[in-house]
């Protein structure tokens, strides 16, 4: 019995291996497209949320900043007719302070918790990495 290879010509095999390496290139460009288009996709996404919410933000903080100096304004007077304008100014100055450092400190472990990478493009790439390592050891 003649083995199929020896039945092919070296033209013949040499053609076929020319065709499996086209495709490997076009699947492997493919491959990378797909996840290029997801990360572009998920991005896009994240960044018109942030478009839309962005110009809300800019009104409250105007507002919020125009209500804090109202607010502070009264309660600097009321302190300072129990103890005086110096010490209520104190008093309120580092009350605020206080305030500030604990939103700050909020929002930064809300960043951290949340993360600003894409997390679903990151985990397709991970489960590509796996399937990849897999079908290597498999060859």
């Amino acid at each position: 019995m003649i083995n199929q290879n020896q039945n092919q010509n070296p033209q013949e095999n040499m053609k076929s291996v020319v065709a499996a390496i086209r495709e490997l290139k076009e699947d492997t460009a493919n491959f990378f497209q797909t996840r290029y288009q997801m990360l572009l996709a998920e991005l896009k996404q994240k960044i018109s949320a942030v478009k839309l919410a962005l110009p809300l933000f800019a009104v409250a903080a105007v507002f919020a900043l125009l209500s804090l100096f109202v607010l502070t304004g009264a309660l600097v007077f009321v302190i300072g007719q129990a103890i005086g304008i110096g010490w209520a100014l104190l008093i309120v100055g580092v009350v605020y302070l206080i305030i500030a450092g604990a939103c700050a400190w909020i929002g930064i472990n809300e960043l951290r918790s949340a993360g600003v990478a894409p997390k679903r493009t990151l985990e397709v790439l991970k489960q590509d990495q796996a399937w990849l390592q897999t079908e290597a050891r498999s060859v």
